[in-house]
């Protein structure tokens, strides 16, 4: 960075800006999990990960003032949840976070954007080291570096990023309504309808086909696309492609395309509902085609399988299997499947995909506002570009 330009905008490190002070581990005994009058919630990455569960909550009894979260901080995660930011909960916090209170040069809220820009995040990751666990010292938190206008175009700055803020989260609550919705009119849609004579019950064994599938050994891996080489898929090959492996195509005996329904046999989650990849897949996936496409719809096969109550049940049926969880196939082919005539399983599926086409598009405006986010921070928190001045 050029010097005369730093200089210009103002620098300062975290010491100067803020103290910190790191939460208190509380002994299991002392914890409780019935919230009363004199009680506070306990801040701890287990209740972070499993989304703030009323079933994961601890609570703490008559806590002293200086284990307390004050109105005025906010917690930084040092270690299993490194760089994360928490606030508006008045709470007791575990010793794997920092409570954060800024000094009068700096705003509040504008020391949080600077936090969760994510040049700010990448360079705590670092600090916090690549140990299998992370840990981020006072020390090392205080050493970063903060661009501090004043506080007026501070302000300004928080106003800007906010206002991206509010958005996503408008869209992120739009998009968790229509995932509640579309699991209710998914069951609703594919059970039988007391009604209509022309529904009848089956099970999902007598009408739908099962095929694991198979792979040849390690040593055959390939790891770069060639000639004469195909993708072989994995779970883990449905969300992400960083990972890809190859064999050769002689050695390929399970074959899916784009549009065939696959089944993750082990988790966690276990019973996950895949497609949208081609390949030879592994032993870790299973095929599921109709046995017959004269009474059973492959998208409507899709839907059914997709289910959330039946998701519920195999994932607590799933039993240990060299110590991992397995679908449990007797379970999954005895579960009660719906027949509709083909007419109604078309009309069944438009409708769900028109609802997940919706979704799709918030979730791509959602992007975009992340970018533009991204964009505007890396200008205004760097001191680039000015506001209010």
């Amino acid at each position: 960075m050029n010097s005369a330009l730093h200089n210009r905008r103002k620098f300062k490190k975290l010491l100067d800006i803020c103290k910190v002070r790191q939460g208190l581990q509380i002994p299991i005994e002392k914890r409780s999990k019935n919230p009363g009058d004199n009680k506070l919630p306990y801040l701890t990455v287990s209740w972070i990960n499993s989304g703030f569960s009323i079933s994961k909550a601890e609570y703490i009894d008559s806590p002293k003032e200086s284990v307390i979260l004050k109105d005025n901080e906010f917690v930084v995660g040092r270690t299993g949840a490194v760089g994360e930011i928490f606030e508006g909960i008045r709470c007791v916090f575990h010793n794997n976070f920092f409570a954060v209170n800024t000094n009068d040069d700096v705003l509040k809220n504008y020391l949080i954007h600077f936090l969760k820009w994510e040049k700010t995040r990448n360079k705590i990751f670092n600090l916090a080291g690549t140990t299998t666990i992370p840990d981020l010292n006072h020390g090392d938190f205080y050493s970063i570096d903060i661009f501090v206008p004043t506080l007026p175009e501070q302000q300004e700055i928080v106003n800007v990023l906010s206002s991206i803020d509010e958005n996503i989260s408008l869209i992120n609550k739009k998009i968790c309504k229509l995932d509640f919705l579309l699991k209710g009119l998914t069951i609703k849609l594919t059970s039988k309808d007391a009604k209509n004579d022309k529904h009848s019950e089956s099970t999902i064994g007598e009408e739908v086909h099962f095929q694991g599938g198979s792979q040849p050994p390690r040593s055959t891996f390939k790891f770069k696309p060639a000639q004469n080489l195909v993708r072989l898929l994995q779970i883990r090959d449905y969300k992400s492609d960083k990972k890809a492996t190859f064999i050769p195509k002689e050695l390929s005996k399970r074959w899916c395309s784009e549009t065939d329904v696959m089944i993750g046999r082990y988790g966690p989650p276990n019973f996950q509902i895949l497609r949208g990849k081609e390949g030879s897949y592994n032993v870790a996936l299973i095929k599921a085609t109709p046995k017959s496409d004269k009474r059973l719809n492959n998208e409507y096969l899709y839907r059914f399988l997709s289910r959330h109550d039946l998701f519920e049940i195999i994932d607590k049926l799933s039993q240990r299997t060299s110590g991992q969880q397995g679908v449990d196939m007797n379970a999954l082919k005895s579960f009660p499947f719906t027949m509709k005539p083909l007419k109604d399983q078309t009309k069944i599926v438009q409708i769900l995909q028109e609802l997940e086409d919706y979704k799709n598009k918030l979730v791509a405006k959602k992007g975009k506002y992340i970018f533009f986010k991204n964009a505007l921070s890396n200008d205004l928190l760097s001191g680039h570009k000015r506001v209010g001045i």
